[in-house]
């Protein structure tokens, strides 16, 4: 286990850990929370509030954000004997020094869980592979890579469809393979539906 605090009020926690049976775990801090996940679970199930539960068992390379006061609650089932994260937990009100460079609050407000982004991913890896060097530079380094994923993290696009857009789309598709499969009866179709 590695913990450091860093400039900005940021600190680092990096865990690599084997097999650890089935276990519950909980944050709900005051601070923000941000976590790179090298994990593989045989089962089980993650909440952030506001959110639906998630039962992904593949977290590898899957990014979890939880705002001040969000909690974060479930259990799992390791599988595999190595698993890790990097997590950074930080004060937002403390970066921003008016320059406006710091993300805004409302760029910061919504909780997302087991996300993938190849930008963000690629700043957090360099800071779990950084966190234990104490070679000269090393802190300006951290302290530079953590401010680069906070700031990643306050441009990030994820759009999230809402249950009634998933339920569209399905329906749209349903559609469609309802069309095509009416052209290989010899139905005439064309892009409004029947002719």
């Amino acid at each position: 286990r590695v913990t450091r605090s860093l400039g900005k009020s940021i600190d680092l926690e990096r865990m690599e850990f084997g097999d650890l049976g089935a276990f519950d775990y909980r944050w709900a801090g005051e601070r923000y929370y941000l976590a790179l996940h090298q994990i593989q679970l045989q089962d089980g199930e993650t909440e952030v509030e506001s959110l639906r539960k998630s039962t992904i068992t593949d977290l590898r390379n899957r990014i979890t954000y939880a705002p001040a006061g969000c909690s974060v609650t479930g259990w799992t089932s390791l599988k595999g004997a190595k698993n890790g994260y990097l997590a950074l937990t930080f004060d937002a009100s403390s970066l921003d020094e008016g320059d406006g460079f710091a993300p805004k609050a409302e760029d910061l407000a919504r909780p997302l869980l087991y996300f993938r982004s190849q930008k963000l991913a690629a700043t957090l890896s360099k800071i779990a592979g950084a966190a234990s060097d104490e070679g000269p530079g090393s802190a300006l380094y951290l302290d530079l890579l953590a401010m680069t994923a906070i700031l990643e993290l306050g441009r990030l696009e994820v759009r999230v469809p809402s249950w009634n857009e998933a339920a569209q789309g399905a329906h749209l598709l349903e559609d469609r393979l309802h069309l095509v499969g009416l052209e290989r009866l010899g139905v005439e179709v064309d892009q409004g539906g029947l002719v």
